[in-house]
């Protein structure tokens, strides 16, 4: 993989809650997409059937990926946000929602809003969203680019987050 290479990276993340509707969406894109190189990252997910697909990625080859991408598309959770951020991108990002069985919670929602109110990431609120945006990144690669000094509290506001939701989601202990 070439820095040269452009193409948009789609990553689901790692959660064990399948997310088959971000790679739906990817995957309409990609089909109908033109000269662009499209990798998805699908986890627990259905296997896209367009697209070049892995269903998991490890560390090194996730950031290799995030940093070569032209795009990045991800879903809700801080540490794929981190991730396109440290890249230099500022991501469009897809919320897991709970009432889709995507996650146990919206905690992805109400932290992508936020996010996006303070303009660090771009609220992808639905698939014409999506298309929408990845139209207009093709057309304007600058509009998804950021500086380090646009970026230097994001790994504050990343930790910030964890440190507050960790707790709420992560299994009782045992014997409760």
């Amino acid at each position: 993989m070439s820095q040269d290479d452009s193409f948009v990276f789609f990553t689901v993340g790692t959660d064990h809650h399948r997310f088959d509707r971000l790679v739906d969406w990817a995957e309409r894109w990609t089909q109908q997409a033109e000269s662009i190189r499209c990798v998805i990252q699908y986890g627990t997910a259905r296997p896209p059937r367009h697209g070049e697909a892995y269903e998991s990625l490890d560390y090194p080859r996730f950031e290799r990926f995030m940093a070569a991408a032209t795009i990045a598309v991800t879903q809700g959770g801080p540490g794929s946000i981190a991730s396109a951020r440290r890249a230099g991108k500022r991501p469009l990002v897809v919320p897991r929602k709970s009432g889709l069985e995507e996650h146990l919670n919206d905690h992805q929602v109400a932290f992508a809003e936020h996010l996006a109110n303070l303009g660090m990431i771009e609220l992808v609120r639905s698939e014409d969203d999506l298309y929408a945006m990845l139209s207009r990144a093709r057309k304007d690669p600058s509009w998804l680019a950021i500086d380090d000094a646009q970026d230097s509290g994001v790994n504050d506001t990343v930790a910030a987050f964890a440190k507050l939701v960790d707790p709420l989601i992560s299994p009782a202990p045992r014997g409760l």
